[in-house]
């Protein structure tokens, strides 16, 4: 009954997820799934509609994660701690279950017939709401990959893969909460899934580099 609970309390986040470059698209009267990649993630919005309007996608996704997890985890805690005294679910888990419920409603909105972006934006705002620290290990793996490749894809995997190895050491050795790592390992199952397009595009040799220039939307 508890379980059952937890997951009613996080149809909030996993709704709330909704891409915001589906909304920030439609708003300039354009449709982002015929376009680009088809994605309406910050990186196929840069490269339609322009860097300002990427910078954009990116800050609502990952602020609205951030404020989800971060803040309305709490208040959601308190309401469902008064209604189930004897749940034994810790607020750890929780927000973590908040967190996850985010990343998926991003990637599986079901304003958006269950489809949506590649939930690394939203996946950041959370990790910044749970355990900022990891993203001292994430946020220069994501820019040397990207760097040396030039491929949005390959950084965003590879900068997952490293705050998955990281919050696994800081449990170990620095006493890092185990929920840091089932968020982050469950958000490189859900990544995998989303990027793979991705990877038969770079299997293929067909995907594009990452560039700030706008091109063509008939591109």
């Amino acid at each position: 009954m508890n379980i059952v609970f937890l997951c009613l309390y996080c149809l909030l986040p996993f709704c709330v997820g909704v891409p915001s470059g589906e909304i920030i698209s439609r708003l300039k009267g354009i449709n982002i799934r015929l376009l680009g990649s088809g994605n309406p993630g910050a990186t196929n919005i840069n490269r339609i509609l322009g860097w300002k309007y990427g910078v954009f996608t990116l800050l609502i996704d990952v602020s609205k994660s951030f404020l989800t997890v971060a803040y309305l985890s709490g208040v959601m805690y308190s309401l469902f701690s008064a209604h189930i005294p004897n749940s034994h679910i810790s607020f750890e888990f929780f927000k973590c279950s908040f967190a996850i419920s985010i990343v998926l409603g991003n990637a599986f909105s079901p304003f958006f017939k269950f489809t949506g972006g590649k939930g690394i934006a939203t996946a950041v705002g959370a990790v910044i709401g749970m355990a900022p620290i990891v993203l001292l290990i994430g946020i220069p793996a994501f820019i040397i990959f990207l760097i040396t490749t030039e491929y949005m894809s390959i950084a965003s995997i590879s900068s997952i893969i490293s705050v998955v190895c990281g919050s696994l050491v800081l449990r170990l050795f620095y006493d890092l909460h185990i929920s840091v790592f089932c968020f982050s390992s469950t958000v490189f199952l859900v990544v995998l899934w989303t990027h793979r397009k991705n990877l038969k595009r770079l299997q293929n040799g067909t995907e594009p580099k990452f560039s700030f220039k706008k091109k063509n939307p008939s591109h």
